[in-house]
């Protein structure tokens, strides 16, 4: 999960630092998901010094929904994205809830499919980490520190 995010060394992450925090998919069904992202900016003492977030709501969640994709829905145009205020290091929240059921019930036909995560730091890529989503139970990143190792 964690294979392309490189550890950097302790004293090259500094006060000041913009990261930029994205989350792609190219998932024909990713309509399914509403999509809600936090990144919480801290200090090197790691007191939080501000929060910002993301919300992608395709559609309310509703038990047992069986929906349609929305019209002209492009999976590979659909990103979250965050920009944080300057800070040492980040924390990152991402949540994809299921808004609506997969076509069959059965878990087999159902399996899981990737959603990547990219942190720049700076402009320049520190991390791409790939997430399994469940399509039942959807995705869960809590509290994921960036750079690695803080």
């Amino acid at each position: 999960m964690y294979k392309d995010t490189p550890k950097i060394p302790f004293f090259m992450i500094k006060e000041g630092t913009r990261y930029v925090v994205e989350l792609v998919c190219g998932y024909p069904q990713w309509w399914r998901f509403n999509l809600y992202m936090m990144v919480v900016s801290c200090d090197s003492q790691g007191n939080t010094l501000s929060f910002k977030n993301f919300t992608d709501r395709v559609y309310d969640v509703e038990y047992g929904a069986r929906r349609e994709s929305p019209k002209g829905y492009d999976p590979s145009a659909r990103k979250a994205m965050i920009e944080s205020d300057p800070c040492h290091h980040i924390e990152v929240y991402v949540y994809a809830v299921t808004n609506t059921f997969p076509d069959s019930e059965s878990i087999k036909d159902s399996p899981p499919f990737d959603a990547t995560l990219s942190v720049s730091a700076d402009g320049v890529l520190i991390a791409r980490e790939d997430y399994e989503v469940n399509q039942w139970g959807g995705l869960t990143i809590a509290g994921r520190r960036f750079p690695a190792g803080i």
